[in-house]
């Protein structure tokens, strides 16, 4: 009786041994460690995705909310810089205008008490009416803060006023675009100008006032070069002298985050020239 009951273990181990060799039991547990391996796989590259989905969405609000409107903490960036260019100009270079993204540009300028915005494309493709369209649409509770200057059709500032309905026009900021052959023009202007005046003798401080007002604005103090070349691109060359640069890697996609960091980079740095 003692002996039966000794063994009774032993053969219980033995057949449940036995029965985990069957082959049968040995292709279902296959399968079952199978599915946990692959569900497991699949619970990860769930993970992943969600975290790459939550990032993506992150930075569309990221986009979406540093659009057009400078947060608090920008806003008090932009008082505790030393100076602001009173004109800034955009060197556009190889890259193709994105409408969109001047137009926040122009934009930014009002708040950051930037006086004069010019947009330069060397390569004669920028169309003024759609820039013109693109601010509509996209900024048209500022479109009152704009003056479209005199590289502007007339028919685009009088549409322009029409579309402030609500508002009294009171121009913060005045757009001009510029082209290779503006610099060009200038000086033909100025020397046609002398010689109707009969003027032989004018000083260097005589000649850049009226390079200064045939460009329509003062000389710009800062100037946004995209691309990666240290050049303007001829744009201006009378009147970039005194220019400080700073590269963009591309206009397209800038935030007001990086537009204040130039703004700051320009405000805190030393003007060389003449020294």
């Amino acid at each position: 009786m003692n002996n039966a009951t000794a063994t009774a273990p032993g053969l219980l181990t033995l057949a449940v041994n036995k029965l985990f060799e069957s082959p049968l039991v040995l292709f279902f547990g296959g399968c079952a460690l199978s599915i946990l391996h692959h569900l497991y796989s699949f619970y990860l590259l769930l993970v992943e995705y969600v975290s790459k989905l939550h990032s993506a969405l992150r930075f569309v609000e990221k986009l979406r909310t540093d659009n057009l409107e400078f947060s608090d903490s920008l806003r008090e960036k932009l008082l505790n810089l030393k100076q602001i260019p009173n004109h800034l100009v955009l060197i556009l270079g190889p890259e193709a205008p994105s409408y969109r993204d001047i137009a926040k540009l122009i934009t930014w300028c009002i708040p950051a008490g930037i006086s004069h915005v010019s947009i330069y494309d060397h390569k004669n493709t920028l169309d003024r009416w759609q820039l013109f369209e693109t601010f509509s649409c996209t900024s048209k509770q500022n479109l009152h803060k704009i003056k479209w200057g005199k590289s502007f059709d007339e028919e685009i500032k009088i549409f322009s006023k029409k579309r402030i309905n609500g508002f009294s026009w009171t121009p913060a900021v005045t757009v001009h675009c510029l082209e290779l052959k503006d610099g060009l023009r200038q000086t033909i202007e100025n020397v046609k100008a002398l010689h109707a005046d009969n003027i032989h003798e004018v000083t260097l401080p005589e000649l850049s006032q009226m390079m200064s007002r045939s460009l329509g604005a003062p000389d710009p103090q800062l100037a946004i070069i995209c691309g990666s070349s240290f050049t303007f691109y001829g744009c201006c060359p009378w009147n970039m002298r005194v220019t400080q640069m700073i590269m963009l890697k591309s206009h397209v996609n800038l935030t007001a985050t990086r537009f204040v960091s130039i703004l700051h980079q320009y405000s805190f740095s030393e003007q060389r020239y003449g020294k």
